[in-house]
This record gives structure tokens, sequence and C-alpha cells, in this order.
């Protein structure tokens, strides 16, 4: 006999339709997250946070990252570091707190709100950060549109996931005992290691997948190694919790980590640009990488906490993405990244990225790294291969121009990318990609601030890219950028820098030097200069090598206040002055008293073009 299967009854199959009817009916008229909502609060929340607000389930948190509008004036910081002369450990202390106070002001009108969010369980896992005016949490529909309504709320942005620009070709490889990589080669970093100069005193940091510590290559020099610095302030491992030492949760964070400063001390195998330097890591880019882990590691890199046993990292490489951002979140003015990547480099260090590895096409650059405000504040880092004469670009590294105005040429320079060896945790592997180019920029820019202690890490990226080596079309072009980053010449385009440095500071005479503006400028600038009393002024404009290209003020008797120079970029006989770093040098005496000494300031600006 054949067993027939059950079929529900005709009542029950007309229940089971009228059910479903319903259930339709209540989903269609429930409405958008954003209903009611003014345009300008809709418009505080990233389109993707938007689409998962439509998706989402009602009471179910979602994780999100919320800045406010009461940011530290970084540019002021950034002026009043200059004026008095601030090297980059000054800096730091002097930007820091000032991050923190203005993070603590904009913050504070939140905390009630979130206490009763909290207690209501309609937001969880709250963490504030100060270096940017912001926070991060998890919070249901209802709470992010209660942020967006308040004006002190600059945007709410999906705490999205990021990937890494992962290396398109990988392969075995082995130890070289008494080798040194061919990338290294390229870059020029012998140059610079003939004169002593591997990064000694430079804390170099990754965001990456981790670091496998006990690398021979590594080893020796991880930070948390030297004598009273905890552990815990060399490596941050926010997610996955695991390694109390570092550790690496693939293998692409160890790779990049020995372009930067592998050395094994026991063979002289050199797989990394600046073997001096120290380093720590953060892993944040395993097991649910979110953007506000990586957010945490640039706050970290600066300031670990209260009872801190080291000093700010210098320089972070990071070759990774974050596909969710929007074209107005990569371009600003209020993007996730801004805040804490202005922060970080304010306090005088340099973050450098991956471009990506998403071309041959144009407008290929990956997020975050078409922003454009200034030459070199997202510093990307194209792929070439270091082992062929004629560095040819990878055919996979991103192009520019950027995505944010479809003109400005983007990457900013290329570095050796393809086939390179460097440390993992099983040994040696050669990988390919911009991760592996980034990383060189990372260690040129440790070389850099090992010689010039006095430079910030723009410095030293305004140097790499005055002074790369020319590629493919000639002149600056969205395939090379700028060109191939060259260590020994970045180090002469500072070297003239170094002698005049002690001049910046401006003496309590009542005798003031602004810094010039725009910097890095093309084709003019200027500045300003305010004396106390009536006096006689000149002010000249000097190459690096020290010769005088231009008069913008000549024994002219000025009275006191402000007065204002400017150049426009030519030399005295008319000619356009090369791209370079120039000095501007005023020098004043009492108008009243012609064998007094004068008073002599000085100022650097960059001419790119």
């Amino acid at each position: 006999m054949q067993v027939r299967p059950c079929s529900p009854s005709r009542p029950a199959r007309i229940a089971v339709l009228l059910l479903t009817v319903t259930l339709a009916r209540t989903a269609a008229s429930a409405p958008d997250w954003d209903h009611g909502l003014p345009a300008e609060a809709r418009a505080r929340v990233a389109p993707a946070l938007a689409a998962e607000l439509s998706a989402l389930a009602p009471g179910t948190q979602v994780p999100i990252i919320v800045t406010l509008t009461h940011s530290a004036d970084l540019a002021a910081l950034n002026a009043e570091a200059l004026r008095q002369g601030l090297d980059r450990r000054e800096r730091a202390a002097f930007v820091i707190p000032a991050l923190k106070a203005a993070a603590e002001a904009g913050q504070a009108p939140l905390r009630t709100d979130l206490a009763l969010w909290e207690a209501t369980k309609q937001v969880s896992h709250v963490r504030s950060f100060w270096i940017m005016d912001g926070l991060a949490l998890s919070a249901t529909e209802e709470v992010v549109r209660a942020l967006a309504v308040r004006s002190g709320v600059s945007e709410i942005a999906f705490d999205g996931q990021l990937e890494l620009d992962r290396p398109f070709d990988e392969g075995p490889a082995s130890a070289a005992p008494g080798q040194a990589e061919t990338g290294l080669r390229v870059v020029n970093a012998p140059a610079l290691w003939a004169q002593g100069i591997t990064g000694a005193g430079v804390t170099v940091m990754n965001i990456d997948t981790g670091v496998s510590g006990g690398h021979a290559a590594l080893a020796s020099r991880w930070l948390g190694t030297v004598p009273g610095v905890a552990a815990a302030d060399a490596w941050f491992d926010p997610i996955q919790q695991s390694c109390s030492t570092p550790c690496d949760y693939g293998s692409h964070g160890t790779h990049t980590m020995g372009i930067m400063t592998g050395l094994d001390p026991a063979t002289q195998d050199t797989v990394g640009v600046a073997f001096g330097a120290h380093w720590i890591a953060a892993a944040t880019l395993g097991a649910s990488p979110h953007t506000s882990y990586s957010i945490a590691a640039f706050q970290w890199a600066l300031d670990p906490g209260p009872a801190a046993t080291r000093g700010p990292a210098d320089v972070i490489s990071c070759s990774w993405q974050d596909p969710s951002l929007s074209v107005a979140q990569d371009c600003g003015p209020n993007g996730t990244y801004w805040a804490a990547v202005d922060g970080f480099e304010a306090a005088g260090g340099a973050v450098v990225w991956s471009a990506g590895n998403a071309g041959s096409g144009a407008q290929s650059i990956t997020r975050p790294k078409n922003r454009i405000s200034s030459p070199v504040n997202h510093f990307a880092t194209g792929n070439i291969n270091g082992n062929n004469a004629s560095f040819p670009i990878s055919s996979s590294s991103s192009r520019g121009p950027s995505r944010c105005d479809g003109l400005t040429i983007k990457p900013e320079a290329v570095a050796p990318g393809t086939d390179v060896r460097s440390s993992t945790p099983a040994g040696y592997a050669s990988m390919s990609g911009t991760s592996m180019a980034s990383p060189h920029a990372a260690g040129v820019i440790a070389l850099l601030l090992d010689a010039f202690p006095w430079a910030t890490g723009t410095d030293a990226k305004l140097a790499i890219i005055a002074t790369a080596r020319d590629l493919g079309t000639p002149g600056e072009d969205n395939t090379y950028g700028n060109g191939l980053i060259d260590a020994g010449a970045a180090y002469q385009f500072l070297s003239g820098a170094a002698a005049l440095h002690e001049a910046d500071g401006a003496p309590e005479v009542g005798i003031s030097l602004g810094e010039a503006a725009p910097n890095p400028f093309h084709p003019a600038t200027s500045l300003a200069y305010d004396l106390k009393a009536e006096s006689v002024v000149t002010l000249k404009v000097y190459d690096h090598n020290g010769r005088a290209v231009a008069t913008v003020t000549d024994q002219a008797t000025l009275g006191a206040g402000r007065h204002h120079g400017s150049w426009n970029g030519r030399t005295a006989t008319g000619e356009r002055a090369a791209s370079g770093m120039y000095f501007f040098r005023l020098m004043a005496r009492p108008a009243a008293d012609a064998a007094a000494m004068p008073i002599v300031l000085e100022r650097r600006a960059i001419l790119l073009k």
C-alpha cells in the first residue's frame, strides 16, 4: 500500500495563508527607519548605516561610530607647535592633552543619555575615543534616530568590517644569510645605512593581522623587550585577546613588519628597511575586523593608557581598506578616519597606506586613501617590480586619480611590492601587492626620522614626494604618482633644513615670524611677521643649500605692528624655482640703533609642482 505524505487540511491552509498576508501587510506598513527625521538629521547617517537600519529587526542593535563636532583645532595646534619650534617628542606632549580635553568636553553632554540607554538595554559595548571626538557602540534604531537629531553630532557611521589589501601572489622563500633584499636597495636605503642611519630611536607599527613576535628577524627589536616597557604597551590585541605577547592570526602582518624592520642578527639576513628601529603592533585585521578597533589602534599608538611605559609610535603602515565607506566619508571633511589620522600626525607621526590591488583601471585607489586635503595626509603607495631594472608598475596596483574630484593625482609614490621576500610565522615567503609597498615607505620614513629628530612624519613624507625618482610619463601621473621612493635623495632634501632648524623657535625679543601658508605651496605662499618697534627689515628666500633665491623685502624701514611678505615661487631672474624645500629668513634690527645686531628668524616652506 502506497503511503501518501500528509498535507494540511483546507482550513489549516487558509489560516496559514491569512497569517502570511497579515505579516506581509505589517512589514509593508512598518515605517522606514528615517520616517519623520529632518533632512539635516538623515544626512548625518552614513549610507552604509542607513542600509543596515533598513533591514534591522525591531529592538536589535547595530554597531556604530559616532563622530561629534567638538573636536580639537588641529590646525591651530600645528601652527602653535611650529611657532614654538617643537620637535616630534615635544609635539606629542603638546597635542595629546589637547585632544583629550576636546573629547572630554565634546562627549560630556551625551553621558546622561548614554547611561539611560544602557540601563534600558538600547545600547551596549560603549567605547569612548579621544584621538577623535567620538564613540563606538552598538545601538538600536531608536538611539540612532535620537543621535541624528542632536546638533553636536557630526556623523553616525556603520562600524563596518575592514579588509586587507590582500597580496595577489604568494610563494615560498628561504632564508638568505648575509643578504639584503633587492627592494631595500631599490629604495636606496643603503645610502643611509652607510652613514649609520638604521632607524635607531624610532618606533614603527603596523595595524594588521598581528606579528609573529618570536621570529628571528623581529624578536630582538620588539619594544616589549626593552626594560621598563610593559608588554601591553607594545602589543594591542583588542579582538581575540588570546596572546599576551605578539602573535600573528594570519601571516600578512609578520610579512609587512619584516619589510619595515626585519633583520636576523645571527645571520645578517636583512629584509627590513629600518632594521635599527623598534616595533609595536596592533592585531585588528583578524576576526571581526571592525573599523572601531583600528581607530582604537591609532589612539593606542599615541598613548596606550594612564600608566604608559613608552612614548608615541612614529610611523604606522596600513595595508588594508574599508569597503563600507562612501565617497563622502573617504573624501571628507568629516570622514571616519580623518580625525584619527590627523590627530596622530599632528602629534608628529606619519601614517602611510597601500594604494590597493584593484588596478589597472582609473580611480581604483581603495578606501580610505582617496583623501586630497593635503599632498600627503593619506599617503598611498603603489607597487612596482623592484626585481626588474625598468621598475614596471604592477597591473594590479591601484591607479588614480582620486575619487574625490576625479582630477587629483594618486598614488603619492611607488615602492617595491612584487615578489618581495620577508618574514612569515613559518619562516620566509614571497608576496606581491601594494601591501608590500607601503611598509617600504614606512621604513624610509623611519630612517629619515632617525637622521632628523626635529622632523615630523609630515616633513618626511613631503621630502619623499619632492625627491621621488620619476617613472613612466614625465612628471607626476596616476600610475606612479610622484615616482619611486629614494631614501638617499629624501635625506639630502632634509639635510638643508637640519642646519637651520635651531632658528625656528622665536626668541623673546618682541619679533615673531609666522609660518608660510599655504605650505606646501604652488605657485605662491606668504607669511606674516610682527615688529615690536620700528625696524629695518630684510626678508629673503634661500634654497636648501643656503643660496639666496629671491628677495621679498630689502632693508626696508617698517613701523611696529603686523606685516606680510609673499613669494611667487620665482627666482630673482624670474624663472620658476624647482620643487623643493626653501627657507624664509627674516633679519630685523631697531631702526633707532644702527649698531644693533639684527634678530634672525627662519621658516621653511615646500614648493611642489
